[in-house]
C-alpha cells in the first residue's frame, strides 16, 4: 500500500485488512492487522510526481506497507487514524497493489518456497531492497 501523505510526529496510522476467495465470504474474515507504515526513501512510484503537500519534509512524502496477512481474491481494508486535535490532517493520495507481485515466486525455483517462515522472510527481504539490483 503507498500513501502520500503528510503523517505528523504524534499521528498513529493502523493498516488492517481481510481477504477471501469469494467477494460474500470477505465480511466474515476477522480483521488482521498489517505493519507499520514506513517513509519510502525514493518517493512515489508515479514518475515526475510530487505530492502537493506543505508540512515538515521528514514527515510528508510517500508511506508504505508491504501487505503481510492478506491472502485471497478480494481484500478489504480498514484504515485507522489518530490524530491530535491540534494537528492538521492532510492526505491526498492512497493506492494498494493486490495481489503484490513477488519475485521469489516469479523468479526463483520452488526449493526457495518449502519452508513458509524461510519464504516469507525471503519475499519480504527481496521487496525491501535486500537484492538491490533485482533478481
Amino acid at each position: 500500500m503507498l500513501l502520500d501523505a503528510s503523517i505528523p510526529a504524534g499521528t498513529q496510522v493502523a493498516v488492517e485488512s481481510r481477504a477471501a476467495d469469494s467477494e460474500k465470504l470477505v465480511v466474515d474474515e476477522p480483521w488482521q492487522p498489517e505493519p507499520r507504515l514506513y517513509m519510502r526513501d525514493d518517493g512515489s512510484e508515479v514518475p515526475f510526481y510530487r505530492a502537493p503537500l506543505r508540512a515538515a519534509a521528514d514527515h510528508t512524502g510517500t508511506w508504505e506497507l508491504l501487505f503481510q496477512n492478506a491472502v485471497g481474491r478480494y481484500l478489504q481494508l480498514r484504515v485507522t487514524l489518530s490524530v491530535p486535535a491540534r494537528i492538521r490532517r492532510d492526505c491526498k493520495r492512497c493506492v494498494s497493489y493486490y495481489p503484490r507481485f513477488s519475485y521469489l515466486r516469479e523468479y526463483l525455483p520452488a526449493a526457495y518456497q518449502d519452508d513458509a517462515v524461510s519464504t516469507s522472510f525471503l519475499d519480504r527481504y527481496w521487496q525491501h531492497g535486500g537484492f538491490p539490483h533485482g533478481p
